[in-house]
């Protein structure tokens, strides 16, 4: 697994500069996070949470990488628990996919 993180992170900047394709920056910041980056996964997800039918998944993640940083920061969990019930409602079906 050592490498492939970090090639994934590459691979997702290279596609992210050509397409402009917003998922590919949730994959970087999951990438991120399973190099131990975690905090800055967050500032990756955060950037898109608020991109346009990508609310859920981001939402989601950010909750996750909260909850997996060794100060939990409860406010912040709850903030994307609260955000992720109000999105779901109304995402497309690709979020949902995303997400899952």
């Amino acid at each position: 697994r050592e490498g492939y993180y970090n090639k994934a992170q590459t691979i997702c900047d290279q596609e992210a500069r050509r397409s402009n394709d917003v998922p590919l920056h949730l994959w970087k910041a999951y990438a991120l996070h399973c190099e131990g980056s975690t905090r800055e996964a967050i500032l990756e997800a955060e950037s898109c949470v608020g991109k346009r039918d990508m609310g859920l998944p981001f939402a989601s993640a950010l909750a996750f990488f909260h909850e997996q940083l060794a100060t939990v920061d409860q406010d912040a969990v709850r903030e994307m628990n609260l955000r992720r019930s109000q999105e779901l409602h109304h995402a497309p079906e690709n979020s949902r996919v995303l997400t899952a």
